[in-house]
């Protein structure tokens, strides 16, 4: 008898938990018609009354992927498309389905490309952040590789176009239009979401050997509309005049621009020479315009100062960094 009843008890609840409510059969129909949206408002229901049965979970991150997809195509608002992958994500923890990740990484590359190639950078950001979750995806199949090292190859080759046209501008002639400085930026903000390729850090080198003696102000009036913070990120602009090198000994004139909200010094001890392994140099020598008691007001550029190092001859030298009340300031190198 207790058998029975055990076996009676354990049916019911089998029974109740494979029975689908009307709202979760809705759904159903709707995700399987491609009605992504209309299948979402119902899975959300049964999501709130929590009595989705055993396949739910599965349909519910595939009515939101097919949302997000549809809503990336008639109204590709950041703050909503932002809202999908964060919610899907959350899903997808507690899925381990391989079908379903595959189908996260396909839908979030596919979308990511409009967004990158769209011209506006916080479209770029989201569509790089849909990307990289798509990259991330385990056992990742090939063809969904192709298309997202695709994108990002195309998105170097777009930029590195762009960068040498006013690079070329630049060396015929247009260099006070600020077309090194917006060759440079170009780079820059590309490097924040792809790695440069080895065609990339040559063009880029190129850049900075024809801005060198160029304070790279990112915000000058009519150069660049809203520089990204990420890129336009120093106060204190640096402009190197004369870079000689012989042997291990490196002299360095340099001046500075006070493009900050606060007043600083000029002063030789806060420069470093960095090399390609990050080990940074003190000078050895210093002479010329530094001084601790010059205030450099805003607006205001120093006078020329000349710093000597000592670093092994064949060491390769990326950057020259100056550190005041303004913060840390890089100058690359070419």
């Amino acid at each position: 008898m207790k058998k029975l009843i055990w076996i009676l008890g354990y049916t019911a609840i089998f029974f109740l938990l494979s029975c689908k409510s009307v709202y979760e059969k809705q759904g159903d129909e709707h995700l399987k018609n491609g009605k992504y949206l209309k299948a979402l408002k119902r899975y959300q229901y049964v999501q709130r009354k929590k009595n989705g049965t055993k396949n739910f979970e599965t349909n519910l991150i595939k009515a939101y992927i097919g949302a997000m997809e549809l809503t990336a195509q008639t109204d590709p608002s950041i703050d909503k498309l932002l809202s999908f992958q964060e919610k899907i994500k959350k899903l997808m923890e507690n899925v381990s389905s391989n079908e379903i990740q595959q189908l996260f990484a396909k839908s979030a590359s596919n979308i990511s490309k409009n967004l990158i190639f769209s011209g506006e950078y916080a479209s770029e950001e989201v569509g790089f952040y849909l990307l990289n979750d798509a990259e991330s995806i385990p056992n990742l199949s090939a063809d969904i590789k192709l298309v997202i090292s695709g994108i990002k190859d195309e998105y170097i080759t777009k930029n590195m176009n762009d960068a040498q046209k006013h690079l070329t501008a630049s060396i015929n002639g247009g260099a006070e239009d600020g077309e090194g400085i917006i060759a440079d930026y170009i780079l820059s903000k590309t490097s924040l979401f792809v790695n440069p390729s080895d065609a990339m850090k040559e063009l880029w080198s190129q850049v900075r050997k024809e801005n060198l003696s160029t304070y790279l102000m990112y915000d000058l009036e009519n150069l660049i509309d809203n520089p990204v913070p990420r890129v336009n990120q120093y106060g204190v602009l640096l402009a190197i005049r004369s870079f000689i090198r012989k042997g291990e000994k490196v002299i360095i004139q340099v001046q500075a621009f006070n493009g900050s909200t606060q007043i600083f010094k000029f002063i030789g001890d806060g420069f470093k020479l960095i090399d390609s392994e990050g080990k940074k140099y003190e000078p050895t020598a210093k002479s010329g315009s530094f001084s601790n008691k010059n205030d450099i007001l805003l607006g205001q550029e120093t006078e020329v100062g000349q710093l000597s190092f000592n670093v092994p001859k064949d060491l390769q030298l990326t950057a020259l960094q100056f550190e005041s009340k303004g913060g840390i300031t890089i100058k690359y190198l070419p």
